[in-house]
């Protein structure tokens, strides 16, 4: 038995196990992503289905007076994967003839994806509005597990004005909106490998239809990110010692006794 040949392979083995390439901690199953925008009786959308990473996308959609533009970001590597989405959103009922209300949104339902390994996640985000003579605000997020049927975390909020109003809604800090409020679960957690989850927000700024003579407008911006696992990763004590293992395998050499 050639014992020299396998311990060199065995070498070779400890020696590459630490930097083998690994998956990304998801693989995306669905996704939709949308901006929409409503002025003068015309919704105009923009929208993307991707499901690969890395991919980044611009989504605009404009109707008149009303605009929504979202700034689609998702990159990815063996330790992390980071979904992130901005938007900025405008609206003014100033040029409305149809006695209706302005729109912008951005919508996402949802990304749907399966976890590779138990990865550590984060959720932020936060929308910004001004509204001025009346409107309404709504921010919008929530990461739930479907295999087990549990909300992880979820933030819905709105605020609504029959004058003026400028806010920051910051996810998963309660009690941000005037009119309704509901938050559940934590920013962090972890993802168990295996199961299934969804990662949806809508955020959209509207003139309230009692105030279409009064010329309401509004401006909001925002982002929504959650991060799965660690970019800045690196290799563990025990990645170091195999290695050791497998230079010192490499290494050796048959006893030969002297004769």
């Amino acid at each position: 038995m050639k014992i020299k040949g396998i311990i060199k392979r065995i070498g070779i083995m400890l020696l590459l196990a630490p930097f083998a390439l690994q998956a990304m901690p998801v693989t995306v199953t669905s996704n939709h992503i949308e901006s929409l925008s409503y002025d003068n009786g015309t919704w105009i959308s923009d929208s993307t289905n991707n499901t690969s990473i890395p991919f980044s996308a611009i989504l605009s959609a404009t109707s008149g007076n009303s605009s929504s533009v979202t700034d689609v970001d998702w990159t990815g590597g063996d330790n992390f994967v980071l979904f992130d989405a901005s938007f900025n959103h405008n609206i003014n009922n100033s040029d409305d003839t149809t006695g209706g209300f302005d729109y912008a949104q951005t919508y996402q339902s949802t990304i749907a994806f399966s976890a590779n390994d138990d990865s550590a996640y984060a959720l932020s985000g936060l929308y910004d509005f001004n509204i001025s003579n009346g409107g309404r605000s709504y921010y919008d997020v929530y990461l739930r597990d479907d295999t087990q049927g549990i909300d992880l975390f979820r933030d819905t909020t709105i605020s609504t004005t029959g004058g003026d109003l400028s806010q920051i809604f910051n996810l998963g800090v309660g009690g941000d909106g005037n009119t309704y409020n509901i938050t559940l679960g934590s920013l962090t957690g972890n993802l168990i490998a295996g199961n299934n989850y969804s990662f949806y927000f809508e955020t959209n700024i509207i003139t309230l239809h009692d105030q279409l003579n009064t010329q309401g407008a509004g401006v909001a911006s925002g982002n929504v990110a959650l991060l799965i696992g660690d970019p800045s990763l690196v290799p563990e004590p025990m990645s170091f010692a195999l290695m050791i293992l497998g230079l010192f395998a490499l290494g050796q050499r048959p006893f030969t006794r002297n004769r």
